[in-house]
């Protein structure tokens, strides 16, 4: 059931990003950001480096014109993010023993309804892959704090992903370094 669930997430979220998403270019940096995607050269300081890999292999995808092909990006990052959301939520009302599909559905929803995070969704930029690695970060982290030691490498990797593609990742490096200090000296939950 909550796999089924998780996949109507992503696809619901990515649906929604679909019908609103720019055909083109539009407002802000996508100009910059779908030609740095193209010449896998850097846009505006600090260069966005996985915006433009991932973009670049995105305008190989056999649909639209090519800045429709990097706008996807967003849709996609953004519908990640929905599912990181319900993921995490579903999780952490399992550990109170609480009903988990309702929690879990409201914050996707309110997520990937929320205005300024669908707008971004819906246009070539960085931001949506940024709140994508933030929210897997997130979620890989919150297992590791529920005791799982499976998940300290993704978490560790994820984390550095998010901080190396934008500064918002700094925010996890303080609970990261707090749980591998917990794991190195064997303490528990």
């Amino acid at each position: 059931m909550i796999r089924l669930l998780s996949s109507l997430v992503f696809l619901a979220s990515f649906a929604l990003c679909l019908r609103g998403l720019s055909p083109g270019v539009s407002l802000e940096d996508t100009g910059e950001l779908i030609a740095s995607a193209f010449t896998l050269g850097n846009s505006h300081p600090p260069g966005y480096p996985w915006h433009a890999m991932i973009g670049r292999l995105a305008a190989f995808l056999p649909v639209g014109c090519p800045a429709f092909r990097i706008n996807l990006i967003s849709a996609f990052c953004h519908a990640a993010s929905s599912l990181a959301v319900w993921r995490m939520v579903v999780f952490l009302s399992a550990r109170l023993s609480m009903n988990c599909l309702i929690p879990g559905l409201s914050a996707a929803a309110a997520f990937a309804l929320s205005r300024t995070c669908w707008w971004q969704a819906t246009i070539a930029e960085k931001y949506s892959l940024a709140v994508a690695l933030f929210a897997a970060a997130s979620f890989a982290l919150v297992r590791l704090a529920g005791g799982d030691r499976r998940w300290l490498f993704p978490a560790a990797f994820l984390t550095g992903l998010t901080v190396s593609h934008h500064l918002i990742g700094l925010y996890l490096l303080a609970p990261l370094a707090w749980l591998v200090w917990r794991e190195r000296n064997g303490r528990c939950c």
